[in-house]
């Protein structure tokens, strides 16, 4: 069983802090030596919060948005999904990816697109080792694990983390991305750095039904499988928060991630809050097998970017997998 174990350090004074040893009360002797990173020492160079806009340096130290996702794994995710995924986010606003593989089941095609977009510098590719003999004793495949340690690695190294499956995007709805939505929060609120956490309310876009009629007869379309384009068909119903939402929060400001939530008990100042974003201001499109005999209606916000996304996702595609 996962778990995650907090302890209070001292200041380490001139002294660089290199490891930590997890021992129990009554043992004898140390066992074990956990290599660390010091973030203090990150921190001390990372923008503050009155810095407008994110320094852009040569070796992209730092970013706005980063997405951190859960373990790609024997054939869940293909390719074609992985360059879907990252070139709409991008559109949105995103310029960070994180992603872990079980390079032992992962398929060939998915690891080598994301080796495209490493060398790219957009995407950072970890491996993933399931810590017990049978993985699937762990929820999706160590999702929490993840889930918890994708945001401490990328701490002080970007502004914000988005954690989301590779079948959901944050879109917003009255902004054209992310970085303007958070400007106009920013803008309305004049507490809004206490804003540790946002919660994004969850809208189904069943992909087992009928293409949209606009994009039906698009080669580029239908080949390279643009859901935003071809799936439009919506439930008209939005779960409520905490069922079935997900997060974008700050990550040096939440202790622990939640799958659905951030807890305001898992915040690290008592000054933080989480924010409950209105539908008027952003939703998660989550596009996947659904029927639960609930009404539909059409949605076609993301057209206004199938110039974009009918251009750069066949030429990722074929950039990583050498497509003609």
């Amino acid at each position: 069983m996962p778990a995650m174990v907090l302890c209070v350090l001292p200041d380490p004074g001139n002294l660089r802090l290199h490891g930590v040893s997890i021992i129990s009360r009554s043992a004898q002797e140390i066992g074990n030596y956990i290599c660390v990173e010091d973030l203090r020492l990150r921190r001390d160079r990372f923008p503050n919060e009155t810095s407008r806009s994110t320094p852009k340096l040569p070796n992209r130290q730092y970013s706005n948005f980063t997405i951190c996702v859960r373990v790609i794994h024997n054939d869940y995710y293909k390719a074609q999904d992985i360059v879907n995924f990252i070139e709409v986010n991008r559109i949105l606003g995103v310029d960070r990816f994180v992603f872990y593989a079980d390079a032992g089941t992962a398929n060939i095609s998915s690891i080598r697109c994301l080796e495209h977009y490493s060398r790219l510098g957009i995407v950072e590719l970890y491996p993933f080792t399931p810590p017990v003999p049978d993985p699937d004793s762990l929820l999706c495949h160590g999702q929490i694990i993840t889930l918890n340690e994708c945001p401490y690695r990328v701490m002080y190294r970007t502004k914000f983390v988005i954690n989301i499956d590779l079948d959901e995007l944050v879109v917003p709805t009255s902004a054209g991305n992310l970085t303007q939505m958070f400007s106009d929060f920013k803008s309305k609120n004049p507490d809004e750095d206490r804003v540790a956490s946002y919660s994004f309310r969850n809208q189904f876009f069943p992909d087992q039904l009928d293409d949209d009629p606009y994009f039906s007869n698009d080669t580029a379309a239908k080949r390279f499988g643009v859901k935003p384009l071809l799936k439009t068909l919506k439930e008209d119903f939005i779960y409520k928060h905490h069922r079935r939402s997900k997060i974008i929060g700050r990550p040096d400001r939440i202790l622990v991630w939640h799958t659905h939530s951030v807890l305001p008990e898992h915040l690290i100042s008592r000054q933080d809050v989480v924010r409950f974003v209105d539908k008027s201001d952003a939703l998660l499109y989550h596009y996947r097998q659904w029927s639960d005999g609930k009404e539909l209606k059409r949605e076609r916000r993301m057209h206004k970017y199938a110039a974009q996304l009918t251009q750069s996702i066949p030429s990722g595609l074929r950039s990583c997998l050498s497509l003609d």
